[in-house]
């Protein structure tokens, strides 16, 4: 049943976006690091801000269900963006710290790895409710057409928010083993 039903959602992106290739403006916006986590307002713009480097969008399509659903999924992503950039910079950050034996950068790494590994947890918690609302989309899609005119930015909110979850099936294992190196790195200090 689960199976079918995905099935008939992406036949219905394929022909949402064959029937209005081109045709359609959608309206995107981006994700920003105070929506991973209120604590990294305070590192928008920062060198500590992954998100300023790779900037993750995610469709509003004038569905209120799906519109959710796109926005979480690149919350997700952009979860997995973030960690990698907090390995990059604190990895880089550890050799200079042993040579230095500064405290401050020190604890401002240890703070940026420990709220990254608190991201991608609360992102693997909220992983099983977003296959939930994508199922229970998937299973009410006779819902989601009642407007033609909204089916192109549906269809594209419903295609970007599966291919932000399947990049971050695919990478997260990586980036969970990096992030968990690096945060012994630094506790060895």
């Amino acid at each position: 049943m689960r199976h079918k039903n995905l099935v008939i959602l992406a036949i219905l992106i394929a022909l949402a976006l064959a029937l209005t290739a081109g045709s359609c403006d959608v309206t995107k916006k981006r994700v920003k690091l105070r929506d991973l986590d209120p604590k990294l307002k305070q590192y928008e713009g920062t060198k500590w801000d992954g998100l300023k480097k790779e900037k993750i969008r995610y469709v509003v399509s004038g569905s209120k269900d799906v519109d959710n659903w796109s926005k979480q999924s690149a919350v997700v992503y952009a979860s997995l963006i973030q960690a990698e950039n907090v390995i990059e910079i604190a990895g880089k950050d550890v050799e200079k710290l042993k040579k230095q034996k500064n405290s401050a950068a020190e604890k401002e790494a240890e703070k940026n790895v420990k709220l990254a590994q608190d991201i991608l947890t609360k992102a693997a918690e909220s992983a099983p409710e977003l296959l939930s609302q994508g199922q229970e989309l998937a299973n009410n899609y006779k819902s989601l057409i009642k407007d033609a005119t909204k089916l192109p930015a549906i269809a594209s909110a419903l295609s970007d928010s599966l291919s932000n979850l399947g990049k971050t099936i695919k990478e997260s294992p990586d980036t969970v083993k990096k992030l968990t190196k690096v945060g012994k790195q630094l506790a060895q200090l």
